[in-house]
């Protein structure tokens, strides 16, 4: 057998694996996953709010749907309500964190931050711009960015 057939066989077997792995891992792949919707809770715009001056330190992450901020004292779930003018910043339509449009400030998910705040104890139903989602829950409390 000459070298130029060997070299001729090994080029196509090694052109039917790249051609067997490429179709297989195109046959099983998983379908892209659908974009989980992500819910901020907001307060109805109200001239006379006042900023509650509690601070808390900790990372803004998604659970459920909602955003919820882990703070690093508790390390515990805290269901975040902003104010009317925060919304979610979604960068190429995917929500990566949270920007409040009246400063400009944001912040994305997972990264330590400071805020304002303070808990209720109450479920603010009235005050809500729209429902909480059901399946978001717990103990809640107002959120702002704190300079």
């Amino acid at each position: 057998m000459s070298s130029h057939s060997i070299f001729l066989k090994a080029g196509l077997c090694a052109g039917l694996l790249l051609y067997f792995s490429l179709t297989a891992s195109a046959a099983f792949a998983s379908p892209s996953s659908a974009q989980e919707e992500v819910t901020l809770v907001r307060l109805k715009p109200d001239p006379n709010a006042v900023s509650l001056t509690a601070q808390m330190e900790g990372k803004l992450q998604v659970r459920q749907g909602c955003v919820y901020l882990i703070t690093k004292k508790h390390k515990l779930p805290v269901l975040a309500i902003w104010p009317s003018t925060y919304r979610l910043l979604s960068p190429r339509g995917k929500p990566t964190g949270v920007l409040d449009t009246s400063t400009g400030w944001s912040l994305e998910f997972s990264v330590n931050g400071i805020f304002g705040g303070g808990e209720t104890k109450i479920k603010p139903t009235d005050m809500l711009d729209a429902p909480i989602p059901t399946a978001c829950g717990g103990t809640m409390a107002f959120v702002e960015f704190s300079p």
